[in-house]
C-alpha cells in the first residue's frame, strides 16, 4: 500500500507540476492580450492584472466547484458556470494571440525574402521616375514649352501606372522560407483559424483537468491515510481490552449494528470530526449504496446526525 501512495503522490505532483506550466501560458496569452490594447504604461500594468486575473480564477474555480459538487450539487452550479464561460474567454484570448504572432511572422519573414526585397526595389524605382517626370513637367510648363511638358507628363502617369502593377504582385508573394507554424498555417490557409481555436483549448482545458484530478486524488489520498489508521486502531482494540464509557443501552446498539457500519464507525472515529470526507470517499472495502446504509444506521443510535436540509452528516458531539 506503500508503494501505490508513493506512486500516486509522484503522478499528483507531475500532473500539477505540468498544470502549472500551461496555466501560466494561458494566463501570459490573455495578459498580453490586453496589453495590445494598452497606449501608456499604466494601461499596460492594469490590462495585465485584468488578464491574469481573469484566466487565473477559472483554475480556482474548477477546484472549487468539483468540492462544491460532492456536498451539494445544486450550489456548484454558479461556479461551473463561470468556470465555462472564463474558459471561453480564456480561449478566445490564446486563438488571438497564436493568429497575431502567426501574422507577425509571417510578415517578418516575407520582407526579409530576396523576392520581396527585389520587387519593392521595382515599385519604388517606378514611383521615383513618375515623381521626377512630373517636376520634370512642371519646369517645362513653367518655361512655356507645353508639348515637352505634356510628354514627360504622359510618360509620369505610365510610370505610376506599372509601379501599381508591381504592387499587385508584391502584395500576392509568399514567404519562400518558413518555420515549422508558418508552414503550418500556410496549409492550413484560411481555415488556420481552427487549429489556434483547437490548441487554445488543449492549453486551458488541460490545467482544468489537472487541478480537477488533483484536488480529487488529495481527497482520496487522505482517506487511504484514514483507512491505514482505522486498520491500526482495529487491531489495538483486538489486543487491548477498550474501556466502557457509554451505557448499557448504547452497547447494545452498537452490537446490533451491520459489519459494515461498525468499520464505518471506526472509520469515522479516527479522524477529526471538523474535517470528516464525504459519504462517498468514505472506504472501508465496500461500495458506496452499503456505506449510505450504514450510516443510516448510525444515524438511527445517534452516532452521527444529519443537519435539517442537509445531505452532509457530522459526528454527535457525545461520540467524540
Amino acid at each position: 500500500m506503500l508503494d501505490k501512495l508513493v506512486n500516486s503522490d509522484i503522478q499528483r505532483n507531475l500532473t500539477l507540476t505540468f498544470g502549472v506550466a500551461l496555466a501560466c501560458v494561458s494566463i501570459t496569452c490573455e495578459a498580453l492580450f490586453f496589453i495590445d490594447f494598452a497606449t501608456d504604461f499604466g494601461d499596460k500594468v492594469l490590462g495585465a492584472v485584468l488578464g491574469a486575473g481573469l484566466v487565473g480564477l477559472q483554475f480556482c474555480f474548477v477546484n472549487m466547484a468539483v468540492t462544491e459538487w460532492k456536498i451539494h450539487w445544486v450550489r456548484s452550479l454558479p461556479l461551473w458556470a463561470g468556470v465555462f464561460l472564463l474558459f471561453m474567454f480564456s480561449v478566445a484570448g490564446t486563438a488571438s494571440y497564436l493568429e497575431s504572432r502567426y501574422s507577425t511572422q509571417l510578415q517578418s519573414t516575407l520582407h526579409e525574402s530576396d523576392a520581396y526585397k527585389t520587387q519593392k526595389q521595382i515599385v519604388d524605382g517606378f514611383l521615383d521616375e513618375s515623381r521626377r517626370l512630373r517636376a520634370v513637367a512642371a519646369k517645362q510648363e513653367a518655361q512655356g514649352n507645353y508639348w515637352i511638358a505634356g510628354k514627360n507628363l504622359q510618360a509620369a502617369n505610365e510610370a505610376a501606372k506599372q509601379a501599381q502593377q508591381a504592387q499587385k504582385e508584391l502584395s500576392t508573394l509568399q514567404p519562400t522560407s518558413q518555420t515549422s507554424s508558418a508552414a503550418l498555417g500556410a496549409l492550413a490557409g484560411e481555415r488556420r483559424w481552427n487549429i489556434w481555436w483547437g490548441i487554445a483549448c488543449l492549453v486551458d482545458l488541460a490545467p482544468l483537468l489537472c487541478f480537477a484530478y488533483t484536488g480529487k486524488t488529495e481527497t482520496t489520498k487522505n482517506t487511504k491515510t484514514l483507512l491505514v489508521k482505522t486498520t491500526n486502531l482495529e487491531a489495538e482494540e483486538q489486543t487491548t481490552q477498550p474501556e466502557t464509557t457509554t451505557t448499557e443501552e448504547s452497547e447494545t446498539e452498537t452490537q446490533a449494528l451491520s459489519d459494515t457500519a461498525k468499520k464505518v464507525m471506526t472509520f469515522l472515529k479516527a479522524q477529526d470530526p471538523n474535517q470528516l470526507p464525504p459519504a462517498r470517499d468514505i472506504s472501508v472495502g465496500v461500495g458506496y449504496p452499503k456505506v449510505k446504509k450504514a450510516l443510516e444506521e448510525l444515524a438511527h443510535i445517534g452516532f452521527v446526525i444529519f443537519p435539517e436540509g442537509s445531505k452532509r452528516y457530522q459526528l454527535n458531539s457525545d461520540y467524540v
